[in-house]
């Protein structure tokens, strides 16, 4: 008799969606990649379908709880770890959007013109091409990008949502023909990039996105993950919870090439969870 299969947890399957969103600002998995294994992560129902996800991109699995003999790592994420916690604080969104009120008035030319470069440190500027902080980290630029997508894809659902600071990038069913998944990318519009034919598990609307939530998230993630004044935004995933709601994942680096932080936020600015660098 073969040896029963040991069944995902919540935090094994965090980990490796947080593995994925690192691998692809890294610039190591593609946009098609990137979603294509973040939809396998997300309906996963056992570690052996997590582990092959990242076996190309770590070297190995143990650390992020797939390992032989370490069938659950739920208690990490509820007890606290050295690597992840778990808060009960609300973000404050008026104080995050007054902070970042003061870009707001270069974001439309920004967004309209095409991607925009990171901030003006030695340390964003020296690597060409790192993903980092942008225009679509402000209100306004999401607010447009989010807008521009309401009126691209209307009321369909959402499998994921890719937030970087110059681009964003998501995964829906193709209306036409059900069960392809189409993926869409943002650069000032969105257009079609490339297409995945396997189902999705959840799904969100984009219609429960506040992007005055988002942007909250993004401005107290350094804080909550105790990083200095060189933290920047890499990118927000956006992936549906249990309830068909979207969960905004903030990753956070203090320099190009740099550990990722994450901390993940609930559609109500609810902290649910923290990662630091690992």
């Amino acid at each position: 008799m073969s040896p029963s299969r040991s069944r995902a947890s919540d935090a094994q399957r965090t980990a490796v969606l947080q593995a994925l969103d690192a691998a692809f600002a890294e610039g190591r998995l593609d946009h098609f990649e990137h979603f294509e294994r973040t939809r396998t992560a997300t309906r996963a129902k056992y570690v052996d379908d997590l582990r092959p996800l990242v076996a190309d991109l770590r070297g190995g699995d143990d650390d992020l709880g797939l390992g032989a003999g370490r069938e659950d790592d739920d208690d990490n994420a509820t007890t606290g770890s050295p690597r992840t916690g778990r808060r009960g604080a609300r973000i404050g969104i008026a104080v995050a959007v007054a902070v970042l009120a003061v870009f707001g008035g270069v974001v439309a030319a920004s967004v309209s013109d095409g991607p925009a470069g990171s901030p003006g440190t030695d340390k964003w500027s020296a690597v060409t091409g790192e993903v980092g902080p942008g225009p679509l980290h402000t209100l306004d630029g999401m607010t447009q990008m989010l807008a521009a997508a309401e009126a691209e894809f209307g009321g369909q659902d959402i499998d994921t949502l890719g937030i970087h600071g110059d681009r964003a990038s998501l995964m829906l069913e193709d209306p036409t023909e059900p069960g392809k998944r189409l993926i869409y990318v943002f650069r000032g519009q969105w257009q079609e990039s490339n297409f995945d034919s396997h189902p999705a598990a959840n799904t969100f609307r984009l219609s429960d996105i506040d992007p005055g939530v988002v942007v909250a998230a993004i401005d107290a993630a350094p804080a909550e993950l105790g990083m200095d004044d060189d933290a920047r935004t890499s990118h927000v995933s956006v992936y549906p919870d249990a309830l068909g709601q979207p969960e905004f994942v903030v990753n956070i680096s203090e320099g190009p090439g740099d550990p990722l932080g994450q901390v993940t936020v609930g559609v109500d600015g609810q902290v649910r969870e923290i990662r630091e660098p690992r």
